[in-house]
Parts: C-alpha cells; sequence; structure tokens
C-alpha cells in the first residue's frame, strides 16, 4: 500500500499539486506522531491509513488516463481493492491470499462474571471524582471512574520497554482510591505489587491460575490524636 501510495503522491503533483501537498503534509504529521508516541501497538499505524488511502486512490485515474480509456477506471479502482483487502503474500515461492478485514469479525461475546463483579466493587468503594489504576483500563471505564493520565496506557509494550518504571507507576498510584490488578502487566514492573500491599488494603481476590486478580482499596489515614476534633472524641 505504502508503494501504491507513493505512486499517487506523484500523480497527484502532477495533476493537483495542492491536493498532493495537503494528503503528502496529512501523511508526513501522522507518521510524527507515532513515532512520538513510540512504543505503540502495531493497531496504531491505523492512523496512517486515511491519508494512505486517498494517495493510493489517486493512483487509479493516473493509470485509467495512461490506458487512454475512460471505463477503465471503474474495474482498475474494483481490481485494486481487492489487492488491498485480500492482501496477496508470497512465501516459500509460493502465493498466499489472506482475508484480514473477515477473520477480525466481531466474535460472539462471553460474559466474565469476575469483570461484572469488579466493576460493580470498583462504583460501591469509590466516588466519581476518585481515580481508579487499573492494568486492565476497561474496568474503570465501564464503572464510569478515570485513571491518572500518565497510567492510562499500561500496556506490556511499555512496561517492558522501560517507558513506563516501578517509580513512576507508583508516583501516579499514590493519589488513586483504588488498585485493580488484572492481568499481570503492572507486576513486571519490580517491587509495584509489594509497594499496593503496603499501602492498599486487598478486598476481593479471584482464583484463576494465568493471572492474579485483586482489587485493593487505599488504607484510611490514621487519625491525628492531637488534633481538636481527636480530643473531644
Amino acid at each position: 500500500m505504502h508503494l501504491l501510495a507513493l505512486g499517487g503522491l506523484v500523480a497527484l503533483v502532477r495533476r493537483d499539486k495542492l491536493a498532493a501537498a495537503w494528503l503528502g503534509l496529512w501523511a508526513a504529521v501522522s507518521a510524527a506522531f507515532l513515532l512520538h508516541h513510540t512504543p505503540v501497538f502495531n493497531r496504531h499505524a491505523l492512523l496512517m491509513g486515511p491519508p494512505l488511502a486517498l494517495l493510493t486512490a489517486a493512483l487509479v485515474p493516473a493509470i485509467a488516463a495512461a490506458a487512454r480509456r475512460a471505463w477503465a477506471e471503474l474495474p482498475l479502482a474494483v481490481l485494486l481493492g481487492l489487492l488491498l483487502v485480500l492482501r496477496p503474500s508470497f512465501g516459500s515461492g509460493e502465493l498466499h491470499w489472506t482475508a484480514p478485514v473477515i477473520t477480525q469479525l466481531p466474535a460472539q461475546f462471553n460474559p466474565d462474571p469476575a469483570q461484572e463483579e469488579a466493576v460493580r466493587l470498583i462504583r460501591e468503594l469509590s466516588r466519581p471524582k476518585d481515580l481508579v489504576v487499573s492494568d486492565a483500563p476497561l474496568l474503570p471505564f465501564l464503572a464510569g471512574r478515570n485513571l491518572p493520565p500518565r497510567l492510562v496506557d499500561t500496556s506490556g509494550t511499555r512496561v517492558m520497554s522501560g517507558h513506563l518504571t516501578a517509580d513512576e507507576a507508583i508516583a501516579h498510584t499514590s493519589q488513586a482510591r483504588l488498585v485493580v490488578l488484572w492481568v499481570n502487566k503492572l507486576d513486571r514492573l519490580p517491587g509495584y505489587r509489594a509497594w499496593v500491599r503496603a499501602h492498599y488494603r486487598r478486598v476481593r481476590k479471584w482464583p484463576g491460575e494465568e493471572t492474579r486478580r485483586e482489587l485493593y482499596v487505599a488504607n484510611e489515614p490514621s487519625p491525628d490524636v492531637t488534633s481538636p476534633e481527636s480530643r473531644a472524641r
């Protein structure tokens, strides 16, 4: 697709320099955004999809014009669409066809009782303005709670690359009301779970062999015995 988009950019420069400059700038800014926010998942490259698709489409009328056939645009567009959807690839000297669009259609939803319980507990043990830390961001989202901005992404990519350190995670967790450890991502930060256990109280643990699902609530601060309110009590 990148080669097709490059060809479309060249064709567009000859026909409409302003449109070529705009689409080229759009693609360049998208690429710069992704590079600045590394590490990212492969799927984040979809940000490049719209400008590349438009540049690729600009190649179709150029080929049709070169063939001097006005009716050639439709079959060329259909062929180009099939190539982009089926994604032919070569391996071991053989041609292979794949259809990622078909294989990535939504699968049947299987309810998770543990997730439903976790969402319910988050709502019961926190207020709407409270922060909740979790390595499964979907849980606070479903409960209507916010995560600390720097801990919205707790992906394994960010942890293993060193982009998120244990000290940074602890610093941003210290203001949270709840901590929900769910998929063993924050566990990869040395000492993080031990710090959570020292400053939070575990109120729920879900059984499981692959992951240690636990929910912690912040310890209540000890009363100040020197304050007038404490002496009055």
